[in-house]
């Protein structure tokens, strides 16, 4: 397969950023491989940077959106490790001719509380013996949340989230800009829920939703944290929510998309579903076939199978990209292209890190984040 991605870029010039001080681990090239097994060539002139000290990483997610940002992975003990991510004398964006300069980024930090039993991640937060941790406004600071029970589930990030617990109900929490180093975040449970009846939630940022047994739909917002039925939406056997984007696949496999404001939904013209989940503005449902089915907006007219992808374990974003699992590997495509694929023998993707075949952590040095003119991939 050849492969060709061509970038324009606009807009995209940032000033010299200084390279952090002190005792820091700098990275390490990774060598190129061939086009059909690197990620790295996914990105005119992208620069994949090894993380020395990570070792072999189970899972991956962002720890930060700060510049530079920071990221985390589990280890195979189940270990928290952090470290920060590139910082370059010159920031740059993917295809900006200037040379990167020295990039170099913080040492992998062993988060001292969580040195094993890690059984879930998200973005600042963790799950340790059922309980949750997360993230001060110090990225490498984690802090035990007192919740009021054991924690099964969690989404959303150190910022702003939510937790399933053991007997059904929700607790929620964001971070407190006015609290003490003592309790930075503060915690509300969720009003309005039957005890027992939560199967399954998601987490949208400002709203919220919960599916119970049954099929119904009760969602909340941030601000009030009491939740309310939608009535006149259909029983469901799936939910996902981003922002006040609502879609559901209800009980005869459709998929139907709204505002959660409105408490409405109508069917989208998509194959049947067996779950659906929102990936940016982007729409992607598991077909009762096997298949991942993707459109570029939330309430597509039209979409498209994603051929050869593992559809029951979800889509993720790495940078403009979207990436799923293909056997051991993945593939990625633009979000307004789902059938034009590229094949690579990376394992996982968050950002702007992504773990290798060995289950090695690298990082890219150059924003691919920033926006875009065009952003065209090619394949034969």
């Amino acid at each position: 397969m050849l492969l060709v991605v061509a970038i324009a870029l606009g807009g995209c010039a940032r000033p010299p950023v200084d390279p952090p001080q002190g005792d820091r681990a700098a990275f390490t090239r990774a060598p190129r491989p061939p086009l059909s097994t690197a990620p790295a060539d996914a990105f005119s002139s992208a620069e994949l940077m090894s993380i020395a000290g990570a070792g072999r990483l189970q899972v991956l997610e962002r720890n930060a959106s700060e510049h530079p940002s920071s990221y985390c992975g589990v280890g195979e003990t189940g270990a928290l490790l952090c470290w920060e991510g590139p910082s370059c004398r010159v920031d740059r964006c993917v295809g900006d001719p200037r040379p990167a300069g020295e990039c170099r980024a913080g040492e992998v930090l062993a988060i001292e509380p969580l040195s094993r039993g890690v059984t879930a991640l998200i973005e600042g937060c963790v799950i340790q013996d059922k309980q949750v941790w997360c993230r001060t406004f110090d990225p490498f600071d984690f802090r035990r949340l007192e919740l009021l029970g054991s924690a099964r589930e969690l989404q959303g990030s150190w910022w702003r989230g939510c937790a399933r617990l053991e007997d059904g109900s929700m607790a929620c929490w964001h971070a407190d800009l006015t609290g003490s180093d003592e309790a930075p975040h503060e915690l509300q449970m969720v009003d309005g829920i039957p005890l027992g009846h939560v199967t399954s939630f998601a987490f949208g940022g400002t709203n919220s939703c919960a599916l119970l047994r049954g099929g119904g739909i009760t969602c909340w917002s941030d601000l009030s944290n009491r939740a309310s039925i939608l009535a006149e939406v259909p029983p469901a056997i799936d939910v996902d929510i981003a922002g006040a984007k609502l879609c559901i696949v209800d009980a005869e496999a459709r998929l139907l998309c709204g505002n959660v404001e409105d408490a409405t939904v109508e069917r989208v013209d998509a194959p049947a579903a067996r779950q659906s989940f929102f990936v940016g503005e982007s729409i992607c449902i598991e077909t009762t076939a096997g298949h991942l089915w993707c459109a570029g907006g939330p309430y597509p007219e039209s979409g498209a199978v994603v051929s050869g992808v593992d559809a029951g374990r979800g889509v993720r974003a790495l940078g403009e990209l979207h990436c799923a699992h293909r056997g051991p590997g993945m593939a990625c495509w633009r979000p307004e292209a789902p059938g034009h694929l590229a094949p690579y023998s990376m394992r996982e993707v968050s950002d702007r890190c992504i773990i290798d075949s060995e289950q090695s952590a690298h990082c890219y040095s150059v924003d691919i984040r920033c926006p875009v003119n065009a952003h065209d991939i090619v394949g034969e």
